[in-house]
């Protein structure tokens, strides 16, 4: 099989196989569905009672959100790539990130790549469950900005640019598969270099040089959430090309290591269920236990800030009533008359 056609099967497409059957189509525990159905019944009633359209009503779609402490910015696909772009052909360098809900499960225990993820130029939300949270939220997620899919969309846009990348990361012999399938698809594309990321502290200068004497604009670094965002933090002062971004396990989906799900399976967002079936030992912690756990630290937190803005509510209203110079009975309140300072109230 020739590198073009192996790269034309790993794009999007309806025909890739036939619909598979899964074994883990339920794979929550019951004391985790029990917990996190009482979170939502405890959100419900708190929105309820605050007067809210419902906690699924998404009609906010605002360029940036918080979620779990860390800023996700709110736009489009082709946004995305135009920022990547900008950045390439700018005068200082940047950083990009993606998170999904695995890397903000992460961040709840690592200060560290928290800070990290606050110094990105921007962080792009990735996956069905960022997607859930903001939902919860009554956020709209304007597109599901993952990596996989951006990929030959960026390199299309490099080539139309003139930009050239640099693939960092996976095994080794994967980064340069990679780069043969997608010079195969993209002829204009510019593939400055190669390399794999299994590598220590006594050769990293070694592989800085390289990175920096291949011309690259942009660099993708593979080494899965936080070490590849560390990494690059750490380096960024030191590595030429404009543009660093954490592509996580993206070079193991276009050398064809790892097959994408179904199309269908990844417009339902249940594409973590094919990673899962493909690889239950390394993802099973990931994905049963650390979805849900996700789910019901993104609850908690909205919760939380429902619950402090009920209690909010009468101190804001007394703190009202006082600037109003009001008092219980309509007249002018004690403070207010001693002062006469305040607006509606005369000496």
């Amino acid at each position: 099989m020739s590198a073009n056609s192996r790269a034309l099967r790993l794009r999007p497409s309806p025909a890739n196989g036939s619909r598979p059957t899964y074994a883990f189509e339920k794979p929550v525990a019951d004391r985790r569905v029990n917990s996190l159905s009482a979170a939502v019944a405890k959100l419900a009633a708190v929105q309820k009672s605050a007067g809210s359209k419902g906690w699924l009503s998404s009609k906010l779609s605002p360029k940036s959100f918080q979620l779990l402490g860390v800023r996700i910015d709110n736009i489009s696909m082709t946004a995305a790539i135009g920022c990547i772009l900008d950045a390439a052909h700018g005068m200082s360098p940047s950083s990009f990130a993606f998170v999904n809900a695995d890397c903000l499960n992460i961040a709840c225990g690592d200060p560290r790549y928290t800070n990290i993820l606050a110094d990105q130029q921007a962080v792009f939300a990735d996956g069905s469950g960022i997607a859930l949270a903001s939902r919860l939220r009554g956020i709209t997620i304007r597109e599901n900005v993952n990596g996989t899919d951006m990929f030959p969309l960026l390199c299309q846009a490099a080539a139309a640019s003139g930009l050239s990348i640099f693939l960092l990361g996976a095994e080794p012999g994967i980064a340069g598969r990679v780069a043969a399938n997608m010079s195969a698809e993209f002829q204009d594309l510019s593939i400055a270099g190669t390399h794999h990321g299994f590598f220590d502290n006594s050769e990293e200068d070694s592989v800085i040089t390289m990175i920096n004497q291949s011309g690259a604009d942009i660099l993708l670094v593979a080494m899965g959430a936080p070490r590849q965002e560390v990494w690059i933090a750490a380096n960024r002062n030191r590595l030429a090309p404009k543009v660093a971004i954490g592509v996580g396990g993206l070079f193991d989906f276009f050398s064809g290591r790892v097959w994408r799900a179904p199309v269908a399976m990844r417009r339902t967002g249940l594409e973590w269920v094919w990673r899962l079936g493909q690889e239950p030992g390394r993802l099973w912690r990931r994905y049963v236990l650390g979805n849900p756990l996700f789910l019901v630290r993104c609850i908690r937190e909205q919760v939380v800030e429902s619950l402090s803005q009920l209690s909010d509510a009468p101190r804001a209203a007394a703190h009202e009533a006082l600037l109003l110079g009001r008092d219980k009975n309509g007249g002018v309140g004690a403070s207010a008359a001693g002062t006469g300072s305040v607006v509606g109230c005369q000496s």
